[in-house]
């Protein structure tokens, strides 16, 4: 399981609002760290806060330090599908209009692109089917506000 530790903003149902705790580089806290390069581009590449849905099994509250999970498998099979179901379709378009219009390469473009929408289609109707089992979860509280 892929875990990360967050601090629970708010709560609605089964799910959370989840902030990550950010992690400082251990650049910029040297006695150099106003001339050092490296400490300039740590402060310039900070990445911006996320907030994540979790599913609150453990009963967390607003302002508990949570530990969020991820399964590999879930996060696995969710890439596989987010990739393959549209690469599926745009080939399977490309097939189709290739044998039902035979000779314009124009056509066969429209085939691929309405291939890859309904890939785009198939790829999202599976995640909606998923979603519990693709999203995060609260794995343990750490400390309660």
């Amino acid at each position: 399981m892929i875990e990360e530790q967050g601090r629970v903003v708010s709560v609605d149902g089964r799910w959370a609002l989840v902030e990550p705790v950010a992690k400082s580089s251990g650049c910029g806290h040297c006695s150099s760290n106003g001339s050092c390069g490296t400490a300039s581009l740590a402060r310039f590449f900070k990445p911006n806060q996320a907030h994540y849905h979790a599913l609150n099994e453990s009963g967390a509250r607003p302002g508990d330090q949570v530990v969020m999970g991820l399964d590999e498998r879930a996060l696995v099979a969710g890439s596989v599908a987010m990739y393959l179901f549209p690469l599926l379709g745009l080939l399977a378009g490309a097939i189709a209009f290739s044998q039902w219009v035979s000779g314009s390469e124009g056509w066969v473009l429209v085939g691929m692109g309405l291939g890859l929408l309904g890939g785009f289609a198939v790829a999202r109707a599976y995640g909606q089917i998923r979603r519990a089992r693709l999203m995060p979860k609260i794995v343990r509280v750490i400390t309660s506000s």
